[in-house]
């Protein structure tokens, strides 16, 4: 799957406040689908969940106005092994974010984008690592996260808790 098309069809299925211009709800989302990566068990649990990550990714990404694919081609000089853990960058997206909302009245600066992108590209560096540890790929794990979210379109049940919608 493309990951411009996967960031657009994705979009489709944001339903939060502010969409355009919210910055807290996808980071926020990013950091509660990183802690149930990790907690994940079992190659469809760590697929739901990567997906889930990458939904998040998206949605930030368009947000400050990167193509998925061009953060995911920055994402290849990166050695997954040698990255701060998906944690590690989670929390130096929400410092880069706490920093826009107090310093730009929430409108991300170049320089600030940059170091987004930058994180965003080695959280897609780690996952894609554990994906191939796993005998998976991203474009897998995003194709089955657009089947299940347009699923919860098609019945209504975007807005919830859980996958028992």
């Amino acid at each position: 799957m493309l990951l411009n098309s996967y960031q657009e069809l994705s979009r489709t299925t944001a339903i939060y406040p502010n969409v355009e211009t919210n910055l807290h709800y996808p980071t926020l989302g990013l950091v509660d689908e990183i802690g149930e990566f990790d907690e994940a068990i079992g190659i469809m649990n760590r697929q739901k969940e990567a997906g889930d990550v990458m939904w998040y990714v998206a949605q930030l990404a368009t947000t400050i106005g990167v193509n998925l694919q061009d953060i995911y081609l920055s994402s290849i000089q990166y050695d997954a092994l040698e990255q701060e853990s998906l944690f590690q960058l989670a929390a130096k997206i929400c410092g880069r974010i706490k920093k826009v909302e107090r310093d730009y009245e929430g409108v991300v600066p170049e320089k600030i984008k940059d170091l987004l992108v930058e994180y965003l590209a080695k959280i897609i560096c780690v996952l894609e690592y554990f994906l191939v540890e796993e005998e998976s790929d991203l474009s897998t794990v995003l194709q089955l996260n657009l089947d299940k979210l347009f699923d919860r379109k098609k019945r209504n049940v975007l807005k919830g808790d859980g996958d028992n919608r």
